[in-house]
């Protein structure tokens, strides 16, 4: 009998990593002939409340190991169908008066080897409706946590909703985000880290310039300022213009904030492009004002469970949008911890945890700290900037003429100088 048999398991938070839990833990039971397990999902939002908020694409990539976790869940033919234009592959691009010049591209996005870039609303919607079909999992939308406590008696978690309903659970899952309120109960001293990266985001129907069609990627600036732009279908287009901050901006967030608040936002991010080419420019300043929000970047290392409430996902590891590693993280941290709470190579719920931490630590770090570094790269100024723009030229120079090898070797070293060196 396995020693989740017969388990009542909470997971705090109807997101990617939540639904991805869910999903592996209700396959690996079926797989595994593992019966009795209930699962409770508690969200803080209605059903349908964030589907236009998740009107955005984001990177599903098979080096992070996302759309592995996709395709073993079943779920992959039918994310793709949501794949934006952007199938070109990932950019790095500089600009001058004549426009724009792309100094590095990346193969072609291909599901089955690479990547693909599916709309948020796509993705969270084809899991859920995988998830919903499962009669052993609860939904319950529109239910903020409010606090979670262990009863030394039962050996159960009893988590406390704003409502005033409470219900019990064997084991705490939790995939509520970077912000994570849970965490801020049990392990308040586990706080996100703002990186200085703040991003000012909006959607514009409009295409970008002709050479970036179809594609995503990153122009790379003066002073400091970067533009995030990806081509999500014909005639839309979403950007973020990001620079470095040593404190965060004053959030306004795209549901709450007014118009006079967003139409500020937009004039400050024309500001911060002024010097750039007209066509980005224009294309900014046609965006969708409902569209227009700032998001700061957060980013914290991995850290353990307390007790069997563990985290996974953006509450254990958050990571800014430089990482475009958000969703796969979250995916593959569903997958895993299920695998490990199945797994007869475990004896507890608490060896499980440990064995699945064990994994995610090592591998969570390294990206966390890789966006860090891309953080830095993107918004270099002076001789750095102008060093990492040779370094990328070197690097493109080297994909399309594959002999030349040795100026790569020299911009490789002196990228790694700066890793070393530079900050």
């Amino acid at each position: 009998m396995s020693f989740i048999e017969g388990k009542t398991v909470a997971i705090v938070g109807g997101g990617i990593g939540g639904l991805s839990f869910a999903l592996s833990l209700t396959k690996m039971c079926q797989e595994n002939n593992i019966g009795g397990v209930t699962i409770q999902i508690f969200e803080r939002d209605g059903k349908a409340e964030d589907k236009d908020f998740q009107n955005y694409s984001l990177s599903i990539r098979s080096d992070s190991g996302g759309v592995q976790t996709l395709r073993k869940l079943g779920v992959l033919d039918d994310i793709i169908k949501h794949t934006v234009y952007a199938t070109e592959g990932f950019y790095c691009a500089s600009y001058s008066a004549n426009g724009f010049e792309i100094m590095v591209q990346s193969p072609p996005m291909n599901p089955e080897n690479a990547g693909f870039r599916p709309l948020r609303y796509g993705l969270w919607s084809g899991m859920l409706k995988k998830v919903e079909s499962n009669e052993n999992v609860s939904f319950h939308w529109s239910s903020p946590f409010e606090d979670v406590t262990h009863d030394d008696e039962t050996d159960k978690y009893r988590i406390a909703l704003t409502d005033g309903r409470n219900y019990e659970a064997d084991i705490v899952v939790v995939a509520d985000g970077s912000h994570s309120p849970v965490r801020n109960v049990v392990l308040p001293l586990e706080k996100p880290r703002f990186t200085r990266l703040v991003f000012l985001i909006g959607t514009t129907d409009r295409d970008p310039p002709k050479n970036l069609q179809h594609r995503h990627g990153l122009i790379i600036g003066k002073d400091g300022v970067a533009i995030f732009l990806s081509h999500e279908d014909e005639g839309r287009s979403i950007w973020g213009v990001s620079r470095l901050c040593d404190q965060p901006h004053a959030v306004h967030r795209v549901r709450t904030s007014t118009e006079d608040q967003k139409k500020e936002i937009l004039k400050e991010a024309l500001d911060l492009i002024k010097d750039w080419p007209k066509e980005m420019r224009d294309l900014i300043a046609a965006a969708n004002l409902d569209s227009i929000r700032v998001a700061n970047g957060y980013d914290k290392m991995p850290h353990r469970a307390k007790g069997r409430i563990v985290f996974i996902g953006d509450a254990c590891h958050p990571v800014t949008p430089y990482s475009a590693n958000g969703a796969n993280m979250a995916l593959v941290d569903g997958w895993s911890l299920a695998e490990q709470l199945t797994s007869p190579k475990n004896n507890s719920i608490d060896e499980a945890i440990k064995a699945f931490e064990d994994e995610m630590i090592p591998r969570a770090t390294k990206i966390v700290i890789t966006g860090q570094r891309t953080i830095s790269f993107a918004h270099l100024t002076g001789w750095k900037g102008v060093a990492r723009n040779g370094f990328l030229k070197t690097v493109g120079s080297m994909l399309r003429h594959p002999k030349v090898t040795l100026a790569v070797v020299v911009g490789a070293v002196a990228l790694g100088a700066y890793y070393l060196f530079g900050s």
